[in-house]
Formats: C-alpha cells, structure tokens, sequence
C-alpha cells in the first residue's frame, strides 16, 4: 500500500537539493604571471605585486547528486580592482558539496574586462596584458554557523593564447596571465 506525502514531506524531498546564492567580499593579491616561479620560466616576466579588493556574487539553481555529493551549477559575475585598475568578469560557476559537510570546493569559468590594459616587462621589452581574457578560478568554502562562510581561491586569467584560442591578435604570442590569490567572508543564501 502506498502512503500518500502530504505538502510538508513534498516540500522537504525538493529541498534536499537547494539552490544556493553566495555573496562574497573577497581581498585579493594579484601578480602577472604569478605562475612563472613555480614553473621556473628562463625569463620571468616583471610587474609590480597588487593588492585589490572583490566583490563576488554567484546563483546556483541546477542541482544533482553525484557519488561524491551536491553539485550545483549557474552564474557568476564580480567586480574588483587589479591595483587602480578595475575589472568585470562574469560565466559559469560549479561548486561540490560532499554529503552531511561544511565545506564544498568550487570553480568558475568566465570572461573578464579590465578598465585599462595591465602592464609589465619581459626580456627588457615593456608589454601589457590585454583588456580581455578568460577568468578561472578554483577554490574552496569552509561554511560557518547561520550561513556565513570563509573562501579562499587561485583566480587565473589569460588571454588564451597558450592552448590556441586568444582573444585578439595582439597577444598571440605574448600570454603572461595575471594570478590571484583571493581570500573573503561571505553569506551563502
């Protein structure tokens, strides 16, 4: 014999998987081509450390399960400041939440567009990082009580031009990217 659910049962199963919203304040340590330590480039490329600060914001209405638990999926978009200048990056974010946890790692996909171009040196040539690029991140969220959460990411951007698409013709063969680390509180509604 089946039971019938009444409105309350039918109500908890949908919010098994919720959607979520995140609003982060996010400060940011920004180097262009922060990655050139780490794979010990010959001639690393030269531009001032920046400091700037994030605000992020994201809604995740697509869920499913998965074996390694929630994951949901939607937009993103932040504005920040890369030193005096400004940028704009907007795509799609995913974040994975493992079952009965307070914590959930996530990434972004996007593009980003800076205020002015960002400058730097490499082999005693002055350059500069297009006003475009692509915007990655991966990071993770360690959630609070009542809703509040700290993050901390790897933000990348690029132009695309090491894996064959760039963006404009100026930089193909030029791609220094810009790497941040970014650390924030925010509010997961």
């Amino acid at each position: 014999m089946v039971s019938a659910m009444t409105p309350f049962e039918t109500r908890a199963e949908i919010l098994e998987i919720p959607t979520q919203a995140h609003l982060e304040l996010r400060g940011a340590y920004s180097q262009v081509c922060g990655t050139c330590a780490v794979f010990r480039e010959h001639n690393p490329y030269s531009a001032p450390v920046k400091f700037g600060l994030q605000l992020y914001g994201d809604y995740l209405p697509f869920a499913f399960t998965t074996p390694l638990g929630v994951v949901n999926l939607g937009p993103y978009g932040s504005i920040s400041t890369v030193g005096a200048i400004e940028k704009i990056a907007a795509g799609l974010a995913m974040a994975l939440r493992p079952e009965k946890a307070s914590w959930e790692i996530f990434t972004q996909i996007g593009g980003r567009y800076t205020s002015e171009e960002i400058p730097y040196q490499h082999d005693g040539e002055t350059g500069s990082q297009g006003k475009k690029a692509f915007n990655l991140a991966i990071g993770g969220r360690l959630y609070l009580a009542s809703g509040w959460y700290v993050m901390f990411a790897y933000e990348h951007d690029s132009n695309g031009s090491h894996v064959g698409v760039p963006l404009s013709e100026k930089e193909r063969s030029k791609n220094p990217g810009i790497d941040q680390i970014v650390t924030g509180l925010g509010m997961l509604f």
